[in-house]
């Protein structure tokens, strides 16, 4: 029968390796051995890597308006910094009319998946025919009188209809638009038969949400503030109306909220029937197509003092 028995001479070397700590029992001074040698094997493992850059781009780009959306078999990386145009592909995806593959941030091909956000918010909009009933008409005004975004055929063809709905002057934007040269329908207006549709409003809408990828907006005058924050409450209204139902609260209050952010400028007027802020040029509230006596007594007294060219004359009734 043998016994270990821990001599004097072993006492020292303990002690140092203990941090000059007097152990009370044998079993202590072992189990600290093997905890000392447990942490110098964990002290050789290499440190962490640090991530790659384009990982650590795609993490600090999570805090500038980076959504991720949950799919049936994965999650959707949507970066882009509108919010609402984020919620606007998450509301795209959840039925089912854009490909997640358009979202990839390794894609070769910017301009394809750009195509394919195109061609879904446009099939949303003639698949939701009656939301521009719900939606601002004065943010629509807002976003088209400084003229159309591009010159693409099929985006002034929207912004007429457009105009037209809203009751837009065609030639006084035309006037004004920075594009009127190199548009070919410059001061043409839309048909009669020709009314401002969703998908008129989808398309203006993408060609804003879709300058970030693309830089498809021709026209520099139409990137204010004001516009800007026009797009984004159209943005807003179309989610929440698709999301809410036509005429609901939600969609009353983004309304209103969606006319406070625009400035009222000097002859601009209230609708004393459904509270429309409408243009100082409106005759006729564009919301309930409620007529404003004050309007029409203050235009017939301008026009009292207006001098007459030849060839006006002014009707006795």
């Amino acid at each position: 029968m043998h016994r270990r028995v821990a001599t004097a001479a072993a006492a020292p070397t303990l002690r140092r390796l203990s941090h000059h700590r007097t152990p009370a029992q044998p079993d202590s001074r072992l189990a600290f051995l093997r905890s000392e040698l447990d942490g110098l094997d964990a002290s050789c493992q290499p440190p962490p890597q640090p991530l790659p850059r384009e990982e650590c781009q795609v993490a600090q780009g999570s805090r500038r308006g980076h959504a991720v959306t949950g799919g049936g078999l994965g999650t959707v990386d949507i970066a882009h910094p509108w919010p609402e145009w984020v919620a606007l592909m998450e509301l795209l995806l959840r039925r089912g009319l854009v490909d997640p593959s358009a979202f990839a941030t390794s894609s070769a091909s910017p301009s394809k998946d750009a195509n394919l956000v195109r061609t879904a918010c446009l099939r949303f909009g003639r698949e939701r025919p009656e939301l521009i009933r719900h939606i601002s008409r004065w943010d629509i005004q807002v976003v088209l009188r400084c003229g159309c975004p591009s010159t693409d055929r099929k985006v002034v063809n929207s912004g007429k209809r457009l105009r037209a709905y809203v009751g837009l002057d065609e030639g006084e934007v035309c006037s004004q638009c920075n594009l009127r040269r190199n548009c070919e329908r410059a001061y043409v207006k839309a048909r009669k038969e020709e009314i401002g549709r969703t998908v008129d409003v989808m398309r203006i809408l993408l060609t804003y949400g879709l300058d970030v990828i693309t830089g498809n907006v021709d026209n520099r005058a139409c990137l204010g503030k004001t516009v800007k924050e026009s797009v984004k409450n159209l943005l807003n209204e179309v989610v929440e109306v698709d999301s809410s139902g036509p005429g609901s609260s939600i969609t009353k209050v983004a309304q209103r909220k969606g006319q406070s952010a625009v400035p009222m400028k000097q002859g601009d007027w209230n609708c004393p029937k459904c509270n429309f802020l409408n243009f100082a040029k409106n005759i006729k509230c564009l919301r309930c197509n409620g007529e404003f006596q004050e309007r029409y007594q203050l235009l017939h007294e301008d026009q009292e003092h207006l001098p007459l060219k030849k060839g006006d004359w002014i009707c006795k009734k």
